[in-house]
């Protein structure tokens, strides 16, 4: 589950990216047609949606993989969001805090990723039990209704317009309703149906509730609510004239909601930003040609941009000595760069070394830590730190003295640059690193 949890993780924060666009699109295109929202709501939710997505080279998401699984639960926490500034702050955080301790049987974020998981499942459960609810409610609030002609009802307990239903929709109108605003009401209604809004709404709803914990997600659901009423009404009213458009905008008043809820059903008449909708009934002009273009290939070029994964660098084909040594030394592989690489060294003889390799951090290794350190020989260890992207100023050599080995370090000869030195050579390192240490 915690990988079905970093993987969802992942895919929402990929498709924050693309919400962002889209709302300043909304904006930016406030002259089209309004299906077109509609449309790239629809291209937020394959986002939202599909475990995949094709690579493209003209991706601007920064990174469509934030948080790896293996490195996680295996190696030295970090983030790969793709924007450095924001890796370079974030990780140290994540390297100190949930640095893996070699007593341990798991790595403490992979623990901490698990109760994660369990939290998520815990806010399914409570967004599709409120949109059951809601649906047992409203379905009890029309038991009792009047048919007045093919799928129309009329109903007692019923505040405003709704259509009730996903194989069989039924539209529920209030039975003391105005008669002047019975026929655009009911063309509304008609119009839901026939755009087939009553499955698009709670499908947005049910892809809301497995991304409940992302902010972003949650505009994304209102404003693709009021998007689907905006299209609507456009739908209707783009063949009246003024005098049918005003008629149109009077029963928006008169039925508007007297409560805003998030429901999954029903889907009300008037029931958001009812000033809004007035507004662009009264207003309603046939979208120009070119309006119509630009619109068509900003929903292409968002989709290139943004609903696909950045090209990846195909992976550096490795000598086969070093894929051995990463099956021999696998903790010494995929370590954290961004505090630099500590290479510890200690004697076992006069002439023989072996070193152990740990991530970087602020703090001195517990004896613990060092004592669970595998020891290689010079010539493994320099293969190893060759994989590694990083200057060799940033590579620190520390000698320490193993409790297992007979061989005596003194600790002049542990501040010795030159004894330093001599390792970082016997290494094939540069010169001798900016900072060094002895635990």
């Amino acid at each position: 589950m915690t990988d079905v949890f970093l993987k969802t993780l992942n895919m929402s924060i990929a498709a924050s990216w693309l919400i962002l666009v889209v709302a300043l699109l909304r904006v930016l295109l406030k002259k089209a047609p309004k299906w077109i929202a509609v449309l790239l709501w629809g291209i937020v939710a394959l986002r939202l949606v599909l475990p995949f997505s094709f690579e493209s080279a003209l991706s601007l998401i920064p990174s469509a993989r934030t948080f790896d699984m293996h490195n996680i639960q295996y190696g030295t926490p970090a983030i790969r969001s793709g924007i450095p500034a924001v890796n370079h702050a974030v990780n140290p955080i994540l390297g100190e805090t949930f640095a893996p301790s070699p007593a341990a049987s798991v790595n403490p974020l992979y623990v901490w990723t698990f109760v994660a998981s369990m939290i998520w499942l815990a806010g399914i459960a409570a967004m599709l039990s409120y949109a059951v609810i809601s649906y047992v409610r409203v379905r009890r609030s029309v038991a009792e209704r009047v048919p007045c002609g093919g799928n129309l009802f009329l109903c007692d307990q019923v505040k405003s317009p709704f259509i009730l239903g996903l194989a069989r929709p039924k539209i529920h109108l209030p039975s003391d309703m105005d008669a002047r605003a019975m026929g655009p009401v009911i063309a509304h209604e008609k119009a839901h149906l026939a755009r087939r809004d009553h499955w698009w709404k709670p499908l947005g709803f049910l892809i809301l509730a497995v991304h409940w914990f992302n902010p972003l997600c949650w505009v994304a659901y209102l404003l693709l609510c009021r998007d689907i009423e905006l299209a609507c009404d456009e739908k209707v009213i783009r063949r009246m004239d003024m005098d049918g458009r005003k008629q149109y905008s009077a029963a928006l008043l008169e039925c508007s909601a007297r409560r805003r809820l998030i429901m999954i059903c029903p889907l009300a008449f008037g029931e958001i930003s009812v000033k809004k909708r007035v507004k662009n009934v009264l207003n309603y002009k046939r979208p120009a040609f070119w309006i119509m273009a630009v619109a068509v290939i900003a929903c292409a070029v968002v989709t290139v941009c943004f609903a696909t994964d950045p090209k990846q660098d195909p992976p550096r084909e490795l000598p086969p000595e070093i894929e051995e040594l990463r099956a021999k030394y696998p903790e010494y592989f995929e370590l954290g760069t961004f505090k630099g690489l500590e290479v510890y060294v200690w004697q076992m003889a006069e002439n023989n070394y072996r070193f152990g390799l740990m991530q970087g951090t602020n703090r001195e290794k517990t004896l613990e830590e060092l004592m669970a350190l595998k020891g290689t020989t010079a010539e493994e260890m320099t293969l190893i730190l060759s994989t590694f992207d990083i200057k060799d100023e940033y590579i620190f050599v520390i000698p320490w003295q193993h409790p297992m080995s007979s061989y005596m370090v003194t600790e002049n000869m542990a501040r010795n640059p030159e004894y330093i030195d001599n390792i970082r050579t016997m290494l094939g390192l540069d010169g001798v690193s900016t900072s060094s240490s002895s635990p």
